[in-house]
């Protein structure tokens, strides 16, 4: 079947431009609906869209571009919706590589154009899951980034989806700054596409795998399953996990914990490729009460004597007291952390305890220095 034979099956579909394409072979039809959608197609894919991820034309762009990469035949996209006219750009792409773009009307569903494929209809069971699909795709990108919409319509989005409101969801999130990256890990995602479901944020710095442990989802799987593999997809991308959430309406939680735990274990433990939320719940309790005059105070009492005494003898009383504090205060571990001799410690500690007339064996005393540690961790991430 060709583009051509698509507009004869169904005449209120018209070409908008890249007419001299209309010969080419449709081998496939299928939706894109998500940031990483594009990574996935094959040549001869005929692609379908209302452009709901496209925050703007550069987006667009980067859609036609990348279909172009992969030979896709064309491109039926619903004008009105999300996208409600060509841009210029991508008339003159679709001209220079003769590459048709259609027009599909808004009330035309997905399953009616998914019925024809080289002249025989799809089996209804596949095309059920390919509309719950995108549905569950649509509904968790509005989920973790969208910004105005209301917790009614995403409870209505949950049900377009079959997502059970009971059902617990677990969000993970791995750095992913460069393009080539992006694409790399969803392609290799794509094999555990029935398994989590991986998402791409607004600024393609992060990819988020959200999934399902323990129930009857289509994303359902176990949790040490699943991070194997994540790890697998990222590679040697560093991540943080949240904590599990009940009810898909809430994967936002998990998501914020995610982020949480990936941006503070990058600066507390850089030596570690994940990072779970659970691990730092001290700096997540610090966090909820960064600006408290309380946690002010703390930072004022324990750092401030030891920044002071730092930058006018040029010592390094602020490092010995970060260290000493990672390593449980215990001195044998501290001494071959700083790379110095133990004696050297004992008099840096000597001169800490002096500065800030206290005990450094007090265990309230290490308490509070490990939370005006935090505080000031947190502070500095911009927390």
């Amino acid at each position: 079947m060709t583009v051509r034979d698509l507009l004869q099956f169904y005449p209120m579909m018209s070409c908008l431009c890249g007419k001299a394409g209309m010969d080419r072979e449709i081998r496939y039809i299928d939706i894109v609906e998500i940031p990483e959608g594009p990574s996935w197609v094959a040549p001869g894919d005929f692609i379908i869209t209302t452009g709901f991820f496209f925050r703007s034309n550069a987006d667009f762009e980067r859609l036609v571009r990348c279909l172009l990469l992969h030979q896709v035949s064309g491109l039926g996209i619903k004008l009105g919706k999300y996208v409600q006219e060509l841009p210029a750009i991508i008339r003159e792409l679709a001209e220079a590589h003769s590459f048709p773009i259609i027009s599909i009307p808004i009330e035309l569903s997905y399953r009616e154009i998914q019925q024809i494929n080289n002249g025989m209809p799809f089996s209804p069971q596949p095309e059920a899951r390919a509309t719950e699909h995108t549905d569950m795709l649509q509904f968790f990108h509005e989920a973790l980034f969208g910004n105005s919409i209301s917790r009614f319509s995403l409870e209505q989005m949950a049900q377009n989806a079959r997502l059970s409101e009971d059902a617990p969801w677990l969000a993970a999130v791995a750095e992913a700054n460069m393009q080539g990256v992006s694409n790399r890990i969803a392609v290799r995602a794509a094999q555990y596409e029935n398994e989590f479901l991986l998402l791409s944020n607004d600024t393609g710095t992060h990819l988020v795998a959200a999934f399902s442990p323990c129930c009857d989802s289509p994303c359902s799987n176990d949790i040490e399953q699943f991070l194997q593999h994540f790890r697998d997809c990222c590679e040697e991308q560093i991540f943080g996990i949240g904590e599990p959430v009940k009810g898909p309406t809430n994967i936002s939680n998990s998501y914020r914990h995610a982020l949480f735990a990936l941006k503070v274990g990058k600066a507390v433990a850089p030596e570690k490729r994940e990072h779970y939320y659970m691990d730092y719940l001290d700096y997540a309790a610090v966090s909820e009460t960064a600006n408290d005059a309380a946690v002010q105070l703390l930072t004022d009492r324990f750092l401030r004597p030891l920044y002071d005494h730092d930058v006018c003898k040029h010592a390094q009383l602020m490092d010995t007291l970060k260290v000493l504090d990672r390593c449980g205060y215990n001195m044998a571990l501290a001494a071959q952390a700083l790379y110095i001799h133990r004696n050297t410690l004992y008099a840096r500690v000597s001169t800490i305890s002096q500065l800030l007339k206290v005990d450094l064996r007090d265990v309230p005393v290490q308490y509070a220095i490990h939370l005006a540690l935090t505080a000031n961790l947190l502070s500095s991430l911009g927390f």
